[in-house]
């Protein structure tokens, strides 16, 4: 664990996997790369993307995208990445998430908290 992971961390990428994850400011890995997108740790966590294998219950075939969710600053998806949309809203200090096949000006959008849980509507 860093201590103070959004100055330490820095986005990885690997371009043999083509993959995200992080390292610290010695170049060590810290995340490993498994993620098709990573964003800057914001209060201990950072949201990623990745895409699902089609055994996973949350497996759209009408998504073709990556799915969102939330790591710690220790690699631990604490958020499952099965969002459709996923973006941090500074105001709130909330996550905002769709699951449906929309975006931010459309489909089921609402709040969840660092646990994953709902919180309230958009």
């Amino acid at each position: 664990k860093i201590k103070d992971a959004k100055d330490k961390m820095v986005i990885l990428y690997d371009e043999e996997t083509r993959l995200h994850g992080f390292k610290d400011e010695n170049g060590d890995i810290v995340i490993n790369a498994i993620y098709q997108t990573v964003e800057e740790f914001e209060n201990g966590f950072a949201i990623v993307s990745k895409d699902l294998e089609t055994t996973n219950p949350n497996y759209d075939p009408e998504w073709p995208y990556s799915y969102y969710g939330l790591i710690n600053e220790n690699g631990e998806e604490v958020v499952e990445c099965k969002y459709k949309y996923m973006s941090y809203d500074e105001d709130e200090k909330l996550y905002l998430v769709n699951e449906d096949n929309g975006t931010v000006i459309s489909g089921n959008l609402y709040y969840i908290n660092e646990k994953g849980e709902k919180i309230k509507e958009w």
